[in-house]
């Protein structure tokens, strides 16, 4: 069993992006990065996702059942309904999409900053990103 906590952030148009990767009981996997470009919240948040899915194909967890956690409806909107309105980030909804045929994964939404130790982790992670830090 594979957990993936993933979050997204813009600051002054500057964004990061993390992802915390839980397999099983022992072992943590962490990491974020950030875009040299002007960047929107919404676009992190996806990029936050399609980076998760790239690590765990990359580590060779695609056939694990995965559940990867979100603080975004955006995402959950975008990448798990069948609806085609959004036009914006297009590029990335359809990554995130034609990636999560390629890996047994689940999206559940969390609730953010409600104490859950991943997603706060993760936040404060990308933040720090979005922030140059």
């Amino acid at each position: 069993m594979v957990n993936i906590y993933t979050d997204g952030s813009c600051i002054n148009g500057k964004g990061g992006w993390a992802n915390i990767i839980v397999v099983g009981e022992d072992k943590i996997i962490s990491y974020s990065g950030r875009t040299s470009k002007p960047t929107t919240n919404n676009r992190m948040e996806l990029t936050a996702c399609l980076k998760a899915i790239d690590k765990m194909m990359e580590l060779g967890y695609n056939r694990e059942k995965t559940t990867l956690f979100t603080d975004s409806q955006y995402v959950i909107t975008t990448v798990c309904g069948d609806k085609k309105f959004f036009l914006t980030n297009q590029d990335l909804i359809s990554q995130v999409r034609d990636k999560k045929c390629f890996v047994d994964i689940e999206f559940k939404w969390v609730k953010a900053h409600n104490g859950n130790m991943f997603n706060e982790a993760v936040d404060f992670m990308a933040r720090q990103k979005a922030q140059n830090l």
